[in-house]
Formats: structure tokens, C-alpha cells, sequence
């Protein structure tokens, strides 16, 4: 009797997160204490430095400020970037099948299998936290606040990402239900991706902070991750493209306020033995 490749593949692909995780998730790990020392040895330059005011206060303002202004930036955002986005999902959308299909060939690379784990939030999310915590042992300002940025898009554009995914409840392609298959509120979770939101939310802000070979290098790593849900089946081609546009807008939208806040002048109020009064930091 003959079993088609696709039979096989269809068989073994399984329906919650990929069965191999142990090793990859340690060769992440190692991998990660590496970029941890890249990113806290980028050498800052020395307006910065001097400029450094090592506040911590000023995390809790930017998490206030931004979600506050989050609802409102949602709905009154560019047009032109709303239209393109949706454009570029739309195309993609008409092409699904035969994308994933040519996707699907590379599912059993094994560095397909290992740039997957760099989008789950599950891995990046701790990954940020480790960053942030590290970037506090040094005194320079502007990394700790890419870092902090960092974190809090993959935390927002998440929140996002979950909330489409209950609402479109798209089947995944190895359910073998067919590209348009939306059942909202089913519990599918196909789109958007939330490897792809991770992955671009987590280097989005580095790489408005930090512009570089070594960031856009990086970057690579985030569209290995988008490619790799496509060959491992857990996506259609639209899902990634809409979860990395997430992902992305976020992070630039965080990285471009907290920027625009790092000139602004601030009271501080000071409090402390024989000492009470106000704090002008700018």
C-alpha cells in the first residue's frame, strides 16, 4: 500500500507546541546568554553617558502613559499604514495555500525547528526580562530603556495578538480545514501568529534604538521564525504577515514615545533623611 509523503507528514504533525522542545529549548538558552552579552556591550556613545540619569521611576510612567494611550492610538491610527497593512494581508490571504504548500518541504530542517522557539513568548518572554534586569546593572540609560521597550511590546502586541485570535478563530493548516476556514470564538488560533508578533515585537524597539548591522542581522531571526511556522504547518502565510505587522507597529510605536520622552523635562519629588523637596530631571 502507498503512503504519500504528505500522509506521513499530516500524521506526525502534532497539535499543540512542537514534541522535540528540550534540547532546542537549551540551545536557545545558550543561545541567548550570548545576545545578552552583545546587547549589554554595545558600546553607548558619550552624550549618553553623561547624560544617564538611572531613574527607574521612569518605566512606571512610560507603562502608564502607554497604555493609556494605546486605545486611542489604536483607533486614530495612520490610515495609510492601516490600508497597507491590510493590503499586504489581503494579497498574501490569496496565495495561502500555494505558499504553504512550497513551505512545507522544509519542515523537517532542524534549524527550522530551532528558530521557532525564538517567536514563542513562552522562551521570549523570560528572555526580555533577563535583558531588562541585566541592562539595570549598567549605567547607560538608552539600553536600558530599549530593553525595558522590548519587553513591554511583546507584552501589548500579545494582548493584541490574543484578542484576534478569539475573534477570527481561524484553523490552523494542519487541521486540514482549508485556508478560509474562520469560525470566531472556536478556539482555532491560526491568525494572527503569535510567534511572528514575539519575535518582531521583541527586536523592533533594538533596532530603533540601536540601528546597525548587528541589530538588522538580528532581525534575520525574527523572519526565520514567521518562515518556520509556515513549514511546520502551524500557519498560513497571512497569519505571519499580520502577526509580524503587529508585532513590528508595536514595537516602533513604543520605541518612537519612549524617544521622544528621553529629552522631556521632569519633577521629581525627593524625600529622605533631612531632606524633603522637588527634583528637576531632563
Amino acid at each position: 500500500m502507498y503512503i504519500s509523503k504528505r500522509k506521513i507528514l499530516d500524521a506526525t504533525i502534532p497539535s499543540t507546541p512542537l514534541d522535540r522542545p528540550v534540547h532546542i529549548a537549551s540551545l536557545v538558552r545558550r543561545i541567548g546568554a550570548v545576545l545578552i552579552a552583545l546587547l549589554l556591550t554595545v558600546p553607548p556613545d558619550a552624550e549618553a553617558q553623561l547624560s544617564s540619569r538611572s531613574d527607574p521611576l521612569r518605566f512606571i510612567e512610560y507603562l502608564r502613559d502607554d497604555f493609556t494611550a494605546a486605545g486611542p492610538a489604536f483607533l486614530t491610527g495612520s490610515p495609510l499604514v492601516v490600508v497597507g497593512v491590510s493590503s499586504a494581508v489581503v494579497v498574501t490571504s490569496r496565495y495561502d495555500a500555494t505558499l504553504q504548500d512550497r513551505a512545507e518541504r522544509y519542515g523537517d530542517v532542524e534549524l527550522v525547528r530551532i528558530v521557532n522557539e525564538f517567536g514563542d513568548v513562552r522562551t521570549v518572554r523570560p528572555f526580555t526580562v533577563l535583558v531588562f534586569a541585566g541592562s539595570l546593572m549598567q549605567p547607560d540609560e538608552r539600553v536600558q530603556d530599549a530593553a525595558f521597550t522590548s519587553l513591554e511590546a511583546v507584552i501589548m502586541s500579545n494582548i493584541v495578538t490574543g484578542a484576534l485570535k478569539a475573534l477570527f478563530g481561524r484553523a490552523r493548516p494542519y487541521q486540514d480545514e482549508g485556508a478560509g476556514s474562520f469560525e470566531p470564538f472556536s478556539g482555532n488560533t491560526s491568525f494572527p501568529s503569535g510567534h511572528a508578533t514575539t519575535a518582531f515585537a521583541f527586536l523592533a524597539p533594538w533596532i530603533m534604538y540601536y540601528p546597525g548591522p548587528l541589530i538588522y542581522g538580528a532581525a534575520g531571526i525574527a523572519g526565520g521564525t514567521a518562515l518556520a511556522r509556515l513549514s511546520l504547518r502551524f500557519h498560513w502565510p497571512s497569519d505571519v504577515v499580520a502577526g509580524a505587522a503587529i508585532g513590528s507597529l508595536t514595537g516602533i510605536w513604543l520605541a518612537r514615545r519612549h524617544l521622544g520622552h528621553s529629552g522631556a523635562t521632569r519633577i521629581r519629588p525627593v524625600a529622605g533623611p533631612g531632606t524633603v523637596g522637588l527634583r528637576v530631571v531632563w
